[in-house]
């Protein structure tokens, strides 16, 4: 924000316009998609956020930490394959202390060269590398399965996190998991 503020006051920006854009910016998938946006309206809490790597997630996981959350967490992430198998392991290891369910995904476009199945492997056994037992862990083979997993496992009270790659809109997901939910009806679109 300071550094938005200077560049505007650089560009001759009246100072009332530069406070009324930091009164109105939020984090919200409008204004700062794929940044700890909190989707409304489900039975369950859910918080998408494009964070693929270590230092994202500890991020993550410090706001989770100040958040009331009264049911289950779940997790669904991915990763680039242009990263080093130790940065896998490194991002699982922030993941499974704060989450108590996983669905790690892939999609075709970002293996970057690595094979099929191959980030998801990584991925599973950095979080059993790190104490998280196999059971409470899914894997699927693209975004979609991997919501649709989420869909059918998340319960009311339960909190969503969903990480990665994929970059869809608010509108996207909100329609996906409507058509997809195991109990439309208590599914509030607003």
């Amino acid at each position: 924000a300071m550094a938005a503020v200077a560049l505007a006051e650089g560009m001759g920006v009246d100072h009332q316009t530069i406070a009324i854009a930091l009164q109105t910016f939020g984090v919200s998938s409008d204004q700062l998609p794929g940044r700890f946006n909190i989707i409304k309206g489900f039975p369950f809490e859910l918080v998408l956020d494009r964070a693929s790597g270590p230092l994202a997630a500890h991020e993550l996981v410090e706001s989770l930490d100040r958040m009331q959350i009264k049911g289950r967490k779940y997790c669904m992430f991915t990763a680039s394959g242009n990263r080093s198998n130790d940065h896998y392991e490194e991002f699982c290891s922030v993941l499974a202390k704060e989450f108590d369910h996983f669905v790690i995904y892939e999609e075709k476009k970002y293996r970057r060269k690595r094979r099929n199945g191959e980030i998801a492997q990584l991925l599973t056994n950095g979080l059993v590398n790190n104490d998280v037992r196999r059971d409470v862990i899914k894997v699927s083979e693209n975004f979609d399965q991997a919501l649709d997993q989420i869909v059918h496992l998340a319960e009311p009270r339960d909190f969503v996190m969903i990480l990665g790659c994929e970059n869809r809109s608010e509108v996207e997901l909100r329609k996906f998991i409507e058509t997809h939910s195991p109990a439309p009806n208590e599914i509030n679109a607003h």
